[in-house]
């Protein structure tokens, strides 16, 4: 599991504009998903197969659903 620290770092080191991507796996369904941050909108997202399904201001909202293996 990826943690708060290391996900600081990781925006922290971006240029601050656009989409930083922090990490991504492999869904159950072969699918990737990408975990990112939004500098305009300053919030994490989840994209699965190329398409934003959550999106909060909070990690530990969207950790759950990144690291999960539940249905897309």
């Amino acid at each position: 599991m990826i943690d708060r620290q290391t996900v600081a770092d990781v925006v922290s080191r971006s240029n601050g504009s656009g989409d930083t991507p922090i990490m991504a796996c492999k869904a159950a369904s072969g699918a990737v998903k990408e975990l990112a941050y939004c500098h305009r909108d300053h919030c994490f997202f989840v994209k699965v197969g190329g398409r934003e399904r959550i999106r909060s201001d909070t990690l530990e909202v969207i950790l759950p659903f990144f690291s999960s293996a539940l249905p897309e």
